[in-house]
């Protein structure tokens, strides 16, 4: 099978066997090289720490389980870099209780420019 990469938000962890670090989860597809149809797929494999609504690149093998259809057998994932609409929509989701994304859009400029000021 070929290797492919899924851009993603992780909407909800399924399963997790914190001993073996075996996750199954479900990510919301942004980008991806596969030919996979869906707006979301099922991940599985073994990784040391996934996140709900954090981004991530994974890759690895599309296979088909008997009983739940296609998934991403995941060979390596990475944190996916931050950029401003990844950090906005981090800041607006439900991890942050009462903020939405005006907020979080002027909580992301005076980091920016706080960020800015220190390192003159």
């Amino acid at each position: 099978m070929t290797e492919v990469y899924v851009k993603g938000v992780v909407e909800k962890i399924i399963f997790h066997n914190p001993d073996s670090m075996f996750y199954i989860a479900s990510v919301e597809i942004k980008d991806t090289d596969s030919n996979y149809k869906d707006d979301t797929i099922v991940v599985t494999g073994n990784m040391p720490e996934l996140q709900e609504d954090s981004s991530y690149i994974f890759k690895g093998e599309i296979v088909v389980n008997g009983k739940h259809g296609e998934q991403l057998q995941v060979s390596s994932y990475e944190l996916d870099k931050l950029d401003k609409k990844s950090l906005i929509d981090y800041f607006s989701s439900k991890q942050f209780k009462g903020i939405g994304t005006k907020k979080a859009i002027k909580k992301l400029l005076k980091f920016m420019v706080m960020t800015l000021l220190i390192k003159s």
